[in-house]
């Protein structure tokens, strides 16, 4: 016989799966565009939220460079400021300084009078 049982067993295999593939091959395609074009739109999200985290990263660093230049600024002020206030109290101590001294100079000179006219009293 030419024709024996597993050559009927191959060919209906192979119809089988012609028939199945020509039923299940659109559903595939569908299924298989659908989830390549979900595959793409998150490509183009990912992309997206990239650029936006790029924009902000550069806004906080220009944030940040600025806030560096204000502290700097800010900090030679301050150092100007108390430059100023210890010049100003070492004037201000100088000052007190000399009018005590003054005081304490007339004092001497009025104890040292007194303390002669004393002695020449009794003399």
């Amino acid at each position: 016989m030419l024709f024996d049982e597993s050559f009927w067993v191959s060919l209906s295999i192979i119809i089988f799966i012609l028939i199945v593939f020509r039923y299940l091959k659109n559903p595939i395609n569908h299924s298989l565009s659908r989830r390549a074009g979900d595959i793409n739109a998150k490509i183009v999200e990912a992309e997206k939220l990239k650029k936006e985290a790029l924009e902000t990263l550069s806004e906080f660093k220009s944030l940040y460079k600025n806030a560096q230049e204000e502290i700097e600024i800010f900090a030679k002020h301050l150092d100007e400021e108390i430059e100023f206030l210890h010049k100003k109290a070492e004037q201000d101590l100088k000052e007190k300084l000399k009018v005590r001294a003054n005081i304490i100079n007339s004092r001497i000179k009025n104890l040292e009078e007194k303390t002669l006219a004393e002695m020449r009293f009794k003399l």
